[in-house]
């Protein structure tokens, strides 16, 4: 397990699955218990537990009990405060006749925590005090869209059943209401549903993954049962795995997973904006190569096709180690046979081994036997003008080998992070090479021949494709304009830290002009060390 690993888990053991043991930190200390001065006077409030979200306004009415004859105003304080949180106004007064409503106002830099403050009533020596319970989400459960003009998934679950795993499928039902688009995508179907991902599932606004009972051209894609919801909570723009599916696309890798932005119902409750996609899988119309089967174990049969991915997630099942170090495993077939396995490892690990020779730089002798270079060429410029923070071989990093075949690297997948969209590493820069720290392209860029392709394939991309790119996402910023503002109602979360995000611009228009900024300086700093 790498440092990297290790220390993103920890972030999100903290950030999502432990608010609870966090609500005591960040300086608050326990709530003072609340207590009364017999026969004089007490104070309530409209609830003693509030739950708002950043940048929202919630009142609350703070009245006083007279015991005794007492009507004196009385002066109400908070003894303690939580970042995040402020009451308008600060101090206020309260009498028996005249209860007082204040507005507890969150900010927008409230984490995602409970917050205890404290109110404290004091008139002369007199006092009281009584907690206050302040429950920030970036959940807005009950938001109801007001208007729709892109695709929308409704998804109903067998007895509105939560989806609480992503090993195992829970019956549902699938509508697609083209609402606008293409009457021809209408879609009602039976389906199975679970949760998808690794981080992402982690976070509140969830990814899924969706098997149909029966084979479906969904949107026009080529006919599948296997398909996914991706939730890009961490994304702001909503836009970063477009962007790069549109790139690797535009640079004619041989498979692309197609996607269309929809907005999702599930069990009637609106969800937000997402990314409906094909999921990588060796099919007609995906990754393009055989699908293998238990009798393929010899001859021709017995060479491909086979789809891995480089991987150093601790919950992924390593089908074999290469002698580098490198864990892979292997996606397609599943399970490999024993013969299957000892031919793609052994294979696998003799193109490493001549990747690693004294002689790798011949063309005879060295891994280009092995490799099918265009295709690691064309990979590699997708993610390193994203600067992928994954795409150092920690994870997503599929390749594949056909029938009598090389390897190819690709699809190219999982941009939620890129374009500067990470905290924890120098990924965030525009400015520097990041996916060549992966062993087998940082070796191959020790190849002259593989150098000197790779800025033959940079010059013959970047006016046409590269500089093109920005058109693109304006045009599809502005088919989000109204989804995006749905989305990020129900998720209350602009302006707001969402881990592993560096920065926080505060709008969504403003999300989309620094990815743009991003890739901008990003391509200028790449140009410039290809073509100094």
């Amino acid at each position: 397990m790498s440092a990297m690993a290790t220390f993103r888990e920890i972030c999100l053991f903290f950030l999502f699955l432990a608010p609870g043991l966090l609500s005591g930190c960040g300086g608050d200390l326990p709530p003072e218990a609340p207590h009364a001065v017999t026969g004089t006077f007490s104070l309530s409030l409209s609830s003693d537990s509030i739950t708002t979200s950043p940048g929202d306004t919630r009142d609350l009415t703070v009245y006083l009990q007279s015991h005794d004859g007492f009507d004196q105003t009385v002066s109400v304080r908070c003894s303690k405060f939580a970042q995040g949180i402020t009451l308008s106004p600060s101090t206020f007064t309260v009498s028996r006749d005249h209860p007082t409503t204040i507005q507890i106002v969150t900010t927008r830099d409230a984490i995602n925590i409970t917050k205890h403050l404290t109110l404290v009533g004091e008139v002369g020596d007199l006092r009281v005090s009584l907690p206050l319970d302040i429950n920030v989400t970036y959940d807005n459960a009950g938001y109801i869209p007001e208007a729709l003009d892109i695709p929308i998934l409704s998804i109903d679950t067998t007895g509105k059943a939560p989806i609480l795993s992503r090993e195992d499928y829970i019956g549902g039902h699938l509508s697609i209401m083209p609402n606008g688009a293409d009457a021809s995508i209408a879609y009602d179907g039976d389906i199975q549903i679970r949760g998808r991902g690794h981080s992402t599932w982690l976070m509140p606004k969830k990814p899924y993954r969706i098997k149909l009972n029966n084979k479906a051209a969904l949107f026009g894609f080529p006919a599948s049962k296997d398909w996914v919801l991706l939730a890009n909570y961490a994304d702001k723009t909503l836009l970063r795995n477009v962007v790069a599916m549109e790139l690797s696309s535009r640079l004619g890798m041989a498979y692309t997973p197609r996607s269309r932005s929809v907005e999702l119902y599930l069990n009637g409750a609106y969800q937000g904006t997402y990314l409906f996609m094909e999921s990588i899988k060796v099919a007609p119309g995906r990754v393009p190569i055989p699908s293998m089967s238990s009798t393929d174990i010899s001859g021709e049969a017995l060479t491909g096709g086979y789809l891995m991915e480089f991987t150093l997630r601790r919950d992924e099942i390593v089908s074999f180690t290469t002698p580098q170090g490198l864990p892979v495993a292997i996606s397609s077939p599943d399970p490999p046979t024993p013969e299957q396995l000892t031919y793609i490892s052994r294979y696998v690990n003799k193109a490493e081994d001549a990747l690693f020779s004294n002689s790798f730089t011949d063309p005879e002798n060295g891994y280009r036997p092995y490799i099918d270079t265009a295709s690691f060429i064309n990979w590699y410029l997708v993610n390193e003008v994203f600067s992928n923070v994954d795409a150092y071989f920690y994870s997503s990093c599929y390749f594949y080998k056909d029938r009598n075949g090389k390897l190819f690297m690709g699809p190219a997948w999982d941009f939620d992070l890129g374009a500067g969209n990470v905290d924890y590493s120098d990924a965030r820069y525009p400015q520097g090479w990041y996916v060549r720290r992966a062993s087998w392209i940082n070796r191959m860029f020790q190849d002259p021949f593989f150098a000197q392709q790779v800025k033959a394939r940079w010059n013959a991309i970047k006016t046409t494709q590269l500089d093109t790119l920005f058109a693109f996402i304006d045009d599809h910023a502005a088919h989000l304009e109204k989804s995006q503002r749905n989305n990020f109602r129900r998720w209350p979360i602009l302006g707001a830290y969402v881990w592993p995000n560096p920065v926080i611009p505060g709008t969504y228009q403003s999300e989309v002009d620094y990815l743009k900024s991003w890739l901008s300086q990003r391509i200028a700093w790449m140009d410039a060390q290809f073509n100094p």
